[in-house]
């Protein structure tokens, strides 16, 4: 309805005052062309490879499938073509476990794959915040919010501790699978659908 058109346009405004203050070193994380399911447009990861080329020149090239625990299991032909939390058309049959993207690697060119626990994060660095709350991001030292980290999921409750104005330590109270570095956090008002503001997350 209205409503969520106004939701989905404000998220908009927030991602996109993101992606224009990004660093030419910033690293964004991608959703392949082959997922399953895809929102309309996805405020999380970027789906251009011309932006990931750009800002990191190794996504693209070869490199091993390692499995967490340091076996490497195959070769790929670009990170590029990955994304966390990816089950299907890894190119590694023949396990007798199930196994998940927990990490990409671009410096080492390494996919690293585990079981689906590894995928579960409660704990999210945020830096390069901009905050629209009426009172500014550091006067509280904590903020119970909601967050959207996937596009594809709902906003989930947590605590925002900010660390400096730009910078702050999200706790999820449930934890979320497939977050990475270079996702963006929109944060929302718990009681309704205020948008206050976002940030990057990044390895802290």
């Amino acid at each position: 309805g209205d409503r969520a058109a106004v939701g989905r346009w404000g998220e908009a405004l927030v991602y996109n005052y993101l992606l224009a203050t990004l660093p030419a070193s910033h690293t964004v994380t991608w959703l392949n062309q082959h997922e399953e399911t895809r929102a309309p447009y996805d405020l999380i990861e970027v789906t251009s490879s011309s932006l990931t080329h750009s800002w990191r020149p190794g996504a693209a090239e070869p490199g091993q499938i390692v499995h967490a625990d340091g076996r490497v299991l195959g070769e790929h032909n670009g990170v590029i073509h990955y994304t966390i939390g990816q089950r299907r058309g890894l190119g590694i049959g023949g396990l007798s476990e199930p196994l998940y993207v927990v990490k990409l690697d671009v410096e080492n060119k390494q996919v690293v794959v585990g079981p689906k626990e590894l995928l579960s994060t409660r704990t999210v660095p945020v830096r390069e915040i901009n905050w629209l709350g009426d009172e500014p991001l550091t006067s509280q030292k904590e903020w119970h919010v909601s967050v959207k980290i996937r596009s594809t999921r709902p906003p989930r409750e947590a605590i925002i501790r900010p660390l400096t104005d730009t910078t702050a330590e999200v706790e999820l109270l449930t934890a979320e699978e497939g977050v990475s570095p270079g996702q963006a956090c929109v944060f929302y008002e718990t009681t309704g659908s205020r948008i206050l503001g976002g940030g990057w997350i990044w390895k802290g």
